[in-house]
């Protein structure tokens, strides 16, 4: 489980990653079982598959303090044919 904003951004980065046609490591943060709030790393590509569904818990400032949303690396970079629109880089927050 992780944060709201963490889940929206890592599912509006992943529509980059899969445009782009590559795929990437990013580190998000999850709460564990055991309550601790730890980094998982996942790979998203083209075949990457995410559910995203509403759990009740941590909310407001605590969710925003214990789940910061984390700097997505860039994706794109891939050379393409001039009469395709290029892609436009992630932004960062």
């Amino acid at each position: 489980m992780t944060g709201s904003a963490v889940a929206e951004a890592l599912l509006d980065y992943a529509q980059y990653v899969i445009r782009a046609e590559t795929s990437v490591s990013v580190s998000v943060p999850v709460l564990e079982q055991n309550g601790v709030v730890v980094d998982r790393t996942i790979l998203l590509g083209p075949a990457t598959q995410l559910e995203s569904r509403y759990a009740d818990g941590i909310v407001g400032d605590e969710e925003a303090r214990r789940f910061p949303v984390p700097a997505f690396p860039p994706v794109g970079g891939k050379g393409m044919p001039a009469d395709i629109e290029p892609l436009p880089e992630y932004p960062q927050t």
